[in-house]
């Protein structure tokens, strides 16, 4: 092929013409299979010297990509003559080239080979650092500005190269180019090798050097900025984005210039002339590296402050769209396609939320509640209202609860008005903000709220106008809704259904699906209260099963199947009878049917099924039949797995449905029948456990199935799955044992599944989620089978285990405290931190519950064993981390609790630390502590008497504390309460000239709410201390009977007191009514909320005064 045909190939192949195009690209590739060396040779040329830049620059272009073919690099199976001359002719093209952006293809192509000759050992190319030397130091600044691109690109494989010994002549080269007025491409280029350079050399003695330059770096992103051209913004993103993935992995690097940095990067991102993605960048980068090193951020004045107005700035800066735009969009950013750009208040949303994770809302919170009533007093833009609204919905998460619990009232008084704001999207911010309170104040929110919200909410629901308002204030009823009890509810249930019937007749599909699962909220957390609206409801909802067909409705389908099936949960059970089997014959084919991988009607009509058998119980049997060998056959099903190859490649597999497998890089698994398999394996675990006796046919075969899968590599949802399942299938054992007196083996399970789940612990102890499911498997099943299952050398086999497993979190938390920064300092990364902690503590909590049922089931076993576990269990106590000490007092509130006069003679080592811990700051270390109080009291030694003035000053001082019933507090709390009564009962003895005070205390103490299982003690001890001493509950003229009613209306009907509570309450009532003055029952009646004056009425004889409305 001649030169001039040559290049008539090239024009056509840059042709317009599709065509022309492919039939030249043919006739390219056809020629460069037989003759790569001469056609790459030409394409060099012609980039070299044609006067035509576009071709020059297509040329260099298209040799690059001709150097790879099927993945495969093949420059170095070029002759070593012709490697020579094309690496020549490339460093010429870099040197000798006007054309900056013909230079810049030329470096590109130098990089791509020096990147492979480094990291594949297939050759060398010595000449390339003297050249970007000789380049660094030329005359002429665009020789420069290569050198430094050149270099950074390559800092990857300059470890070797560069040392200890001859670094201070990298760091002047680094600094002069920081320092070069002459082309800023060049400052630019030479902060990015910089950057490179401190993300490539980690080693400390390099970084305490390159760390000097953050002052200078910082100049040359101001300067680049200021030039306003596209370039310059190109390169900042490109800048920035390395400073946050430094600020990642070492945060400390900034330490030095902490202040000069925040306060530039704060600049960047308030200055609205700047491009967006610049301005939120700049946030990023503040907020990783306050979540990396919260300390840090901490120590630079106002910059709380600061990045909250920033913060609000961005909130403020919304889309111009009409209202009608708005309502045809998606909820989020992003829902719809075409909606593809990352706004600035939506990333405003999201870094107040990160910020208060990093620092806390201690710092955060304050500076809100100073900007945002002047924000939601704007009557002017409602989108300063829209940004105050959103601003507090952002920062309620867990690291703002402690600080925004007592302030509730004031965020409330906040939030609330905005649900009726004239302008829609400030309304849509409000139910945002509800949603996002029903769940970090739950349910502290619905019990004492629900008068002002619930309305407030029906009214939004009316806003048939506005959709995307309707569509949120559904997602708002589901949240709030959902922790409402159920007495409480009933008062709001007729408008709240009617008015979600009438938004499943509109013709919007969003707001059709978001009304049909509010509804299904409602439905369940009404329970049998909906029973008067089952007629109404079932058949619109089924008649949108059969309707809605079309895949552009399968979703709503989905949605209105979930629906259905809580209905059948939720209300008595003889209304369903006649409509199981219509929807059975409609989804029980669904589950067999051949469908997208993205289709999410199996997942539904599997969840459906689940809630099924849960509303029919053992009358679901017969169904079995007909959904058993699916789901058996699916769970038993091994997905296929793929390795990327030359045919697909990791794009293809991933675009073909299959994802990474976690943990292996080059193994992929198919998507959509992995989620099956873990479908089907959760489906084994919902049927035992509903089904008990009638899913005995189906244990062995299940068993079989799932305890192989106990240490399943592809997916944790299937070993969480079975770990699950496998103590159900014992009890469905025991149950068909039970009520058939048929003979059947359970032991013959338990001794099959029970080695199997002890050598996945053992292969598991360092995957800590695993670790803690099946240390629940564990005690759940010792529980099923009841004393005596283990022996003492099995006991033993078990607390080897235990200890292990302590080991290692033990392990794993020193090898946090020793993780330190790059310069000393801990580690802070808020997420990172809190996770681990979480997991950790779910695996010693586990631990405990392993050592708890031990005890209880196997007491004799256990001490056979004790002295091997003592020395840990004492160092446990004795440890500086809480959570070794919460293991231990568990253990120890376990062996008194159960063992009683065995556990006396060291109760005395343990009654310390109790009182030590139960003022303590973590939670849970509290209420084991108090737990203990209150066992002790109950079952210790005689010679505890001369404590218990001590315990109950700390027990009243724990329960007084100024937000103790906030949060987590209240379980400590409770469990104190709790073991105060024990004092009482246990312990009368001693307190005996204080009683009536400290009964008086107890009294208006309750209820309590949060803590079920030491609820129910409380309340049982109350009834007692009012069969043995009723004037001393009652109190002196009957001062205590109003809170007594109070403690009655809340407790009645719900999980807070024992099944024969409820009789017992009833009688006392009775005998009030009839003994009390009636002026003293009907004041306290009155006082009570109409939902407990329910609750009581339905138990006695309305009192003769009105209620109160």
């Amino acid at each position: 092929m001649s030169q001039a045909q040559f290049e008539e190939l090239l024009h056509q192949m840059l042709s317009e013409d599709n065509k022309v195009r492919k039939r030249a690209e043919h006739q390219f590739a056809t020629s460069i299979r037989t003759q790569r060396p001469q056609i790459l040779q030409a394409l060099l040329s012609f980039a070299r010297q044609h006067k035509d830049s576009s071709l020059r620059s297509a040329c260099i272009v298209i040799f690059q990509n001709r150097l790879r073919e099927g993945g495969k690099f093949l420059f170095a199976e070029l002759p070593k003559q012709v490697q020579d001359s094309f690496k020549a002719e490339l460093l010429n093209g870099v040197e000798q080239e006007t054309n900056s952006g013909i230079a810049l293809l030329f470096e590109n192509v130098i990089c791509d080979v020096a990147h492979h000759f480094y990291t594949e050992n297939t050759g060398t190319w010595d000449e390339i650092l003297p050249f970007v030397m000789k380049l660094l130091a030329s005359q002429n600044s665009q020789h420069r500005s290569s050198g430094y691109r050149l270099l950074a690109e390559l800092s990857v494989h300059m470890l070797k190269v560069f040392t200890p010994e001859n670094f201070n002549g990298v760091m002047d080269l680094l600094q002069r180019g920081l320092q070069d007025k002459s082309d800023a491409k060049v400052r630019v280029h030479a902060l990015l090798c910089v950057v490179n350079f401190t993300i490539v050399f980690q080693d400390q003695v390099y970084r305490q050097q390159l760390r000097r330059l953050v002052p200078l770096m910082l100049e040359t992103i101001i300067a680049a900025l200021n030039s306003g051209t596209d370039q310059a913004t190109s390169d900042a993103v490109k800048i920035l984005k390395l400073f946050i993935e430094l600020a990642e992995t070492d945060p400390g690097f900034f330490k030095l210039s902490i202040n000069d940095v925040a306060n530039a990067m704060l600049k960047l991102a308030t200055e609205k002339t700047l491009d967006n993605s610049i301005r939120q960048l700049s946030m990023e980068f503040l907020v990783s590296l306050s979540l990396c090193k919260a300390s840090l951020m901490r120590s630079v004045p106002e910059f709380s402050q600061r990045y909250v107005n920033a913060c609000l700035e961005m909130l403020t800066d919304l889309d111009t769209d009409s209202l009608e735009e708005w309502n045809q969009k998606g909820r989020v950013v992003g829902d719809d396609d075409t909606d593809i750009e990352i706004h600035n208040h939506a990333i405003a949303i999201e870094d107040l939320d990160r910020i208060t994770q990093a620092l806390g809302g201690d710092n955060i919170v304050p500076h809100l509640f100073n900007y945002v009533p002047a924000l939601l007093e704007n009557r002017e833009h409602w989108q300063a209202r829209y940004a105050g609204v959103m601003a507090l919905q952002s920062v309620m998460n867990e690291r703002s609860i402690i600080f925004l619990s007592p302030a509730l009232d004031k965020l409330l008084g906040l939030v609330l008005p905005s649900l009726e704001d004239s302008h829609p999207r400030v309304r849509f911010a409000a139910l945002v903000a509800i949603q996002t309170m029903s769940g970090i104040f739950k349910p502290r929110l619905q019990r004492h709220y629900h008068q002002t919200i619930i309305p407030a909410l029906i009214k939004n629901l009316g806003d048939l106008a506005n959709q995307r308002v309707v569509a949120e204030c559904c997602i708002a009823v589901i949240d709030y809704c959902e922790e409402v009890e159920q007495v409480t509810l009933e008062f709001y249930l007729q408008p709240l259904v009617e008015a979600l019937l009438k938004l499943i007749q509109t013709p919007s599909r969003h707001v059709q699906s978001s009304a049909v699962t509010a509804l299904a909220s409602i439905c369940g957390a009404a329970g049998a209260a909906f029973d008067q609206f089952y007629s109404s409801v079932t058949p619109i909802v089924m008649q949108i099963i059969r309707d809605a067909t079309d895949p552009s409705v399968r979703m709503f389908r989905c949605k209105a199947i979930e629906c259905i099936a809580i209905i059948f949960v939720s209300v008595s059970k003889q209304l369903i009878g006649k409509d199981v089997a219509p929807l059975m014959d409609i989804i029980i084919p669904l589950q067999g049917m051949e469908m997208q991988d993205d289709d999410p009607t199996r997942e539904f009509v599997v969840q459906a099924l689940a809630r099924i058998s849960h509303a029919l119980g053992k009358d679901f049997t017969p169904y079995l039949q007909h959904v058993m060998p699916n789901v058996l056959k699916t769970a038993h099903h091994n997905p296929p797995t793929e390795r990327p190859s030359t045919d697909m490649d990791e794009e293809d597999l991933l675009e073909a449905g299959y994802s990474q497998v976690f943990g292996e890089d080059n193994l992929f698994v198919n998507t959509a029948l992995l989620q099956d398999k873990y479908s089907a394996c959760s489906m084994l675990f919902c049927y035992a456990a509903e089904l008990e006796s009638g899913f005995f046919p189906y244990v062995e075969q299940s068993s079989k199935i799932l305890v192989p899968l106990l240490e399943y590599q592809h997916h944790d949802g299937v070993v969480l799955s079975a770990y699950s399942a496998l103590p159900r299938f014992l009890n469905c054992v025991q149950k068909y044992q039970q009520e058939t007196n048929n003979n059947v083996n359970v032991n013959e399970l338990f001794w099959y599944m029970f080695p199997a789940v002890l050598k996945a612990i053992d292969a598991q102890k360092e995957q800590h989620e695993l670790a803690a499911s099946a240390l629940v498997c564990v005690h759940e099943s010792l529980a099923v089978m009841g004393p005596n299952t283990l022996n003492d050398s099995q006991v033993k086999v078990v607390l080897e285990m235990l200890v292990t497993l302590i080991m290692e979190v033990t392990k794993v938390r020193k090898s946090q405290v020793e993780a330190v920064n790059a310069d000393g300092e801990m580690e802070e990364s808020v997420y990172v931190h809190d996770e681990i902690a979480k997991t950790l503590s779910a695996v010693l909590h586990e631990v405990g519950e392993v050592f708890g049922v031990i005890v209880r089931e196997h007491p004799n076993q256990f001490y056979a064993n004790f002295q091997h576990i003592q020395k840990l269990v004492f160092d446990l106590l004795h440890s500086d981390h809480p959570l070794d000490r919460q293991v231990a007092v568990c253990l120890f509130d376990d062996l008194v609790e159960n063992t009683k006069e065995k556990t006396h003679s060291f109760v005395n080592d343990f009654i310390p630390v109790l009182l030590r811990d139960c003022d303590g700051d973590v939670p849970t270390l509290r209420q084991a502590c108090v737990y203990g109080l209150g066992v002790c009291a109950a079952f210790g030694p005689k010679d505890l008497d001369e404590k218990i003035p001590e315990i109950v000053g700390k027990l009243t001082a724990l329960i007084g504390k100024q937000g103790s019933r906030d949060g987590l507090n209240c379980y400590p709390t409770e469990n104190a309460i709790a073991a105060f009564g024990k004092i009482l009962k246990h312990r009368y003895h001693v307190i005996q000239s204080s009683f009536p005070q400290m009964v008086e205390a107890y009294v208006n103490w309750l209820p309590c709410e949060e803590d079920k299982i030491e609820a129910r003690v409380a309340h049982d001890m109350l009834l007692e201390f009012l069969s043995n001493s009723p004037g001393v509950v009652f109190g002196e003229n009957l001062k205590n009977v109003p809170k007594l009613l109070q403690v009655f209306g809340r407790v009645m009907d719900t999980e807070l007191i024992n099944p024969t509570a409820k009789n017992q309450i009833i009688q006392l009532l009775v005998k009030m009514q009839a003994e009390m003055p009636g002026n003293v029952m009907q004041q306290a009646f009155a006082s009570l909320p109409p939902e407990n004056q329910t609750k009581l009425q339905r138990g006695v004889t309305t009192p003769t005064a009105s209620p109160s409305k």
